[in-house]
C-alpha cells in the first residue's frame, strides 16, 4: 500500500467530524410538537440523551415516581430525539384513554425491531388491517378451540399431573429447585398444546432450544430502542446486546420453523381437522384470501404466542411462591382455606375457585405486587387529548402500569404484600378494577383469560399437596431484578408433602 499525503489525514478527520455532526444534530430533539401542542410538562434532562440515563438502570422505577410527585398523573419525558409521554394515573387518565377505542392501538415505532420482524407476527406488527385480521383470527380460533374457557380446564390439568412428577423427584431433598423454570416449562407445554397439539418433554432439544432462546431475547430486548431515540447510533456498528437478541430470536423463529415442518409433514399424512393453531393458519393460507397470512409470517406468530404464553404466567407464579416464603402466615392460611373448602382425595378445579377467596386474593396482590409488566409503550394513531393536554398523532405514549398498580391514592400501604386488599369485612373477594394484571387496550395479551386459569390452578394445587420452604433465607427478597420485566430476584426452594394422596381431579 502506497504511502498517503498529509492533505488525506487533515481531510479524513474533516470527513468523520461532519458524518458526526449531521448525526449528532440528528438526534437534537426538536420543539415543533410543544410549539403547534400543548404538551405535558416534564423535566429537560441531559443534552442529547435527555432523561435515558435515569430510565436504564436500577432506579429507574423511583425516578418515574419522583416525577409523578412532582408534576402529576401525565408529563413528558425527553428520551434521546423523542419526547414521550407518561401516562401513570389510571383513574383519572389511563382508563378513559383506552376506553376511546384504536387511539393507542400502534406500538411504538423501534426501528431495530422493525427492521427483523418486518410485519410479521402479532406483537411485531404495525396497527393496521393486517395486524387486526391476525389478532381478530388468532382471537376467534382461541376461542373455538376453548382457550381460557372451562372446557380447556382439563389440558391444564393434565400439565399438572407432569408438573406434580417434577416435584415429587424434589421432595425431601436438601438441595432446593428453581420454580422458575418447573412453571416455565409448564405453562409453555400448555401453550404448546393449544399451538402444536401436543406436549414435549424435557428430552427435546429443540423445544428446551426454543425456551432458553425466547427467555433470553426477553433479557435483551431492551437494546433494541437504542437508535429509535439516539438516531446517530444507526451511523454505528450494532450493539453487541442487540447482536444477542437478534441471535435468540433467530434462534427460537428457526425452532418453529422446525416444528411447523414436522407438524406439515405429519398433517399430510393424517385427517385435516382444525385441533390447533398451526391447523386453523395453515387452513388460511391455503384458501389464499388475505396476504396477512402467508408459510414465512407463521413462525413468527407462533413465536409470539409461545413468548406471551410462557413467560409471563410462569414469571407470576414465581413471585406467588416467593410471597409464601417470604410470609409463612400467608401460606399456612392458604393451606387452611385449601384442606377446609376442598376434598383431600382430588385436585382443585375451577368450580373450587368461588370458595378459596383468600388463595385468590393472595393472587391478586401477587399480580399487583409483581407488575411483571411494568410499563409499555404505544404510539397515538392520531391527534389526541390525555388530561388537559393536546397530543400529536405519532407520538410515543409510554402507559406505566406499575405507578398505576402501587399509586398511593389508589393502594393503601403499597410497598406492603396485603392480600386483605382484595376481601370485604367479611372476607369476600373483591375484584378492583384499578389493577392492571398484564396489559389493557387493544394491544391486550390475548391469552390472559389463559394466564388467570393457569395461575389459579398450578398455585392452589401446589399449596394444596406441598408446603414450600427456602433453600437460604438470605436470597429471599421481594425487590425484582433491573430490566424491563419485573422478575424476582433468583432463589430456590424445597417441598416437601403435605401428606395428601395426589389423584387426578376426576378421581373424587
Amino acid at each position: 500500500m502506497g504511502e498517503r499525503s498529509w492533505e488525506y489525514y487533515s481531510y479524513a478527520p474533516g470527513v468523520l467530524l461532519g458524518v458526526c455532526l449531521i448525526a449528532l444534530i440528528k438526534s437534537l430533539p426538536h420543539s415543533k410538537n410543544q410549539k403547534m401542542y400543548q404538551m405535558p410538562p416534564g423535566p429537560k434532562g441531559w443534552p442529547i440523551l435527555g432523561s435515558l440515563v435515569h430510565l436504564s438502570g436500577v432506579g429507574r422505577d423511583e425516578f418515574l415516581f419522583g416525577l409523578v410527585r412532582q408534576y402529576g398523573g401525565v408529563f413528558s419525558l425527553r428520551l434521546g430525539s423523542q419526547l414521550v409521554v407518561v401516562v401513570n394515573s389510571f383513574r383519572d387518565v389511563m382508563r378513559p384513554l383506552l376506553l376511546d377505542g384504536h387511539v393507542l392501538s400502534e406500538r411504538a415505532p423501534i426501528e431495530s425491531l422493525d427492521c427483523y420482524f418486518q410485519g410479521r407476527g402479532i406483537a411485531g406488527a404495525k396497527y393496521g388491517s393486517g395486524w387486526e385480521e391476525v389478532r381478530r383470527f388468532t382471537h376467534r380460533i382461541f376461542r373455538s378451540l376453548g382457550v381460557g374457557r372451562r372446557c380447556f380446564e382439563a389440558n391444564v390439568l393434565g400439565e399438572l399431573d407432569h408438573m406434580f412428577s417434577e416435584v415429587e423427584q424434589r421432595v425431601g431433598r436438601k438441595e432446593g429447585f428453581d420454580p422458575m423454570l418447573l412453571f416455565n416449562n409448564a405453562t409453555a407445554n400448555v401453550i404448546g398444546s393449544v399451538l402444536y397439539g401436543q406436549r414435549f418433554d424435557r428430552k427435546n432439544a429443540v423445544f428446551e432450544a426454543m425456551k432458553a432462546a425466547l427467555h433470553r431475547s426477553l433479557q435483551l430486548i431492551q437494546y433494541g430502542g437504542a437508535s429509535t431515540f439516539l438516531p446517530f447510533m444507526r451511523y454505528l456498528p450494532t450493539l453487541p446486546g442487540l447482536k444477542a437478541f437478534y441471535k435468540e430470536m433467530d434462534t427460537a423463529i428457526h425452532c418453529n420453523e422446525i416444528f411447523i415442518k414436522k407438524y406439515l409433514q405429519e398433517r399430510e399424512n393424517g385427517d385435516q381437522v382444525v385441533t390447533t393453531i398451526v391447523d386453523a393458519y395453515l387452513d388460511e393460507i391455503k384458501q389464499g384470501e388475505s396476504s396477512s397470512f402467508s408459510h414465512e409470517s407463521l413462525a413468527f406468530v407462533i413465536n409470539d404466542l409461545f413468548m406471551a404464553g410462557t413467560e409471563t404466567s410462569a414469571t407470576v407464579l414465581t413471585w406467588a411462591v416467593l410471597a409464601a416464603l417470604v410470609h409463612p402466615q400467608i401460606q399456612e392460611r392458604i393451606h387452611q382455606e385449601i384442606d377446609s373448602q376442598v376434598p383431600t382425595s382430588r385436585q382443585i378445579t375451577l368450580q373450587d375457585k368461588p370458595n378459596l377467596p383468600y388463595t385468590q386474593a393472595v393472587l391478586l396482590e401477587t399480580l399487583r405486587y409483581g407488575s411483571v409488566v411494568p410499563a409499555v409503550m404505544r404510539a397515538t394513531t392520531q391527534d389526541t387529548a390525555i388530561s388537559d393536554y393536546e397530543v400529536p398523532e405519532g407520538t410515543i405514549v409510554m402507559l406505566n402500569y406499575l405507578y398505576a398498580n402501587f399509586d398511593p391514592e389508589v393502594w393503601e400501604d403499597p410497598e406492603e404484600f396485603k392480600p386483605e386488599r382484595f376481601l370485604d369485612d367479611e372476607g369476600h373477594l373483591v375484584e378492583r378494577e384499578e389493577l392492571i394484571p398484564f396489559s389493557i387496550g387493544r394491544r391486550n395479551c390475548l391469552g390472559d383469560s389463559l394466564a388467570k386459569m393457569e395461575i389459579f390452578l398450578f398455585f392452589s394445587n401446589l399449596l394444596k399437596f406441598y408446603r414450600f420452604e427456602p433453600t437460604n433465607e438470605s436470597e429471599l427478597s421481594m425487590a425484582p431484578q433491573a430490566g424491563l420485566t419485573r422478575v424476582p430476584l433468583p432463589y430456590t426452594v424445597k417441598a416437601s408433602s403435605r401428606g395428601h394422596c395426589i389423584c387426578s381431579s376426576m378421581e373424587e
